[in-house]
Formats: structure tokens, C-alpha cells, sequence
């Protein structure tokens, strides 16, 4: 499975539509990790919007220390730096606002098939085709720094996929029957995710919350393990901090700051 469009980093940095995102640019055939890579970076000061690119990652990694399939030449493994200047405690809604441009990025090619699965997983038709690992340093109560880490399947051939994810995960090109430009899914994505993050430090989450609803509605059933307790019920709100609120069987309303939703 080689496709290998080219990840050039001329002809990123020729067509990106962002104004800081992408504009200081790492590109590498292979590393361990582009977030372990992204944070680095971060402690050595390199500046907001800073955006390290991987071919390749050999230890890539999803949330709770899941590996992230990883092969060369077909997805986009992608970190960038962030330094909102804003309390540790309200940076919670940053993976969903990632989802969201990822999900609006998506929506170009896919206008009826994206969804979103709380707290950091976009779908295409029911399977998993990207996902957001969130790393943070706080000093105190202030951000120092945050590394948003974003994979996406993109022209991945779904049958090299580990037997256990066959069901669960999907590419764009699966989706689609074609192959498409890495280049051209990494300068719309940064433009979407820029303008989202912006929106946030200006606005707060409410406004971005709406696009989330849209592709992730209320009142739908779920399921979500958080910690050792697994709750199910119906979606009735989500809060401003990123938080669900679960109404279970019994009316009981559970607030779910942090977990997991499991596919029903």
C-alpha cells in the first residue's frame, strides 16, 4: 500500500488558507510520535500555530495510551502548538472544536455521512475515520502549553487495517473510491481549525457547541464508560466545558466531563 501524496512542505505552506496555523512548519518522513515531537517544540518556545507533519509514526498514540495505526505514504498524522493565555480549567472543549474542523473539513467531501462521537472521534458512516489526543503542561492554574494531536484516515486501504478495527474504522478513500490530496485535506483542516479556536478564545465554546450539535444531535441514545462506571441513557445537553449530560433509564442526569462513548 503505497500511495504517498506528497507531503511537500513548499506546496503546503503555497496553499494554506490559515494566517498562524501552519505558518512555522516541521515536516518528517518518520517519527515516534508527532505529539511527543509538537511538545518539544513547545518547550523550546516555538511560537502558536506551530505544526509538526509525519509521513509516518512508529508509536503513534490515541487517548488512555491506545496505539493509532500509523502506516507511510497514506494518512495525515498531524500535531499543532497552542498557548491560549486562559485558566487550565476551561481548556476542556479544545478536542471538540478539533473534532468539529475535522468534521467541517469532512463535510466538503461528505455532506451527509460525518458525525461526531463525544468526546474526540469523527465518523464516516459509522466508523471511526480520525481522531484528537489532547496533551497539556499548566503552570499553576495558567496554560503554558497545549499539543492537539489530529489523525485522520485518508487514503488508507482499509483491509491493512489490524483484524480487530476492520469493523470499526473507515478512510476517506474507502468512503469515497479515490484518492485524495493530503496537501489539500491539511490546508482546509487548519483553516477550519484556526477559526474555530479563534472563535473560541473570543467567543467561548457556545458558539462552536451549535456546529457540534449539528453533527452530533441531542436526545440520541448513548453509552459512555467514565472511570469503572458505565452509564446509558439519552444525551439531553452538552455544557460549555464540554461536558454530556446523560438522563439514564431511571431520570437520573449524569454530567460526563471526561470518558468514553462506546458504539451501540
Amino acid at each position: 500500500m503505497k500511495i504517498t501524496v506528497d507531503l511537500n512542505k513548499e506546496a503546503i505552506l503555497e496553499v494554506i488558507k490559515s494566517t498562524i496555523f501552519g505558518k512555522t512548519l516541521y515536516i518528517f518522513d518518520a517519527v515516534d510520535s508527532t505529539n511527543k515531537v509538537a511538545w518539544h517544540l513547545a518547550l523550546e518556545g516555538k511560537p502558536e500555530g506551530t505544526v509538526v507533519i509525519a509521513d509516518y509514526q512508529y508509536r503513534g498514540r490515541g487517548r488512555e495510551s491506545r496505539i493509532w495505526f500509523s502506516p507511510p505514504g497514506v494518512n495525515l498524522y498531524m500535531s499543532v502548538i497552542l498557548r491560549p493565555k486562559i485558566n487550565a480549567e476551561l481548556i476542556s472543549p479544545l478536542p471538540l472544536l478539533s473534532g468539529v474542523a475535522v468534521a467541517e473539513c469532512m463535510s466538503n467531501f461528505f455532506p451527509e455521512k460525518v458525525s461526531l462521537k463525544w468526546p474526540n472521534d469523527v465518523l464516516l458512516s459509522g466508523k471511526k475515520v480520525a481522531g484528537i489526543l489532547m496533551e497539556t503542561k499548566v503552570r499553576g492554574n495558567q496554560v503554558d502549553f497545549v499539543i492537539l494531536g489530529i489523525g485522520i484516515n485518508i487514503n488508507l486501504d482499509v483491509t491493512t487495517l489490524p483484524e480487530e478495527l476492520r469493523e470499526r474504522a473507515t478512510s476517506m478513500r474507502a468512503e469515497k473510491g479515490e484518492v485524495f490530496s493530503r496537501v489539500g485535506v491539511i490546508s482546509d483542516l487548519l483553516y477550519h481549525l484556526e477559526g474555530n479556536y479563534l472563535l473560541f478564545l473570543n467567543l467561548g465554546f457556545s458558539v462552536i457547541k451549535a456546529r457540534w450539535l449539528y453533527f452530533s444531535p441531542l436526545y440520541q441514545p448513548i453509552t459512555v464508560r467514565s472511570g469503572e462506571e458505565t452509564i446509558s441513557g439519552i444525551v439531553t445537553e452538552l455544557d460549555d466545558r464540554g461536558a454530556l449530560f446523560i438522563t439514564d433509564d431511571e431520570g437520573k442526569i449524569h454530567r460526563i466531563l471526561a470518558g468514553n462513548t462506546l458504539l451501540t
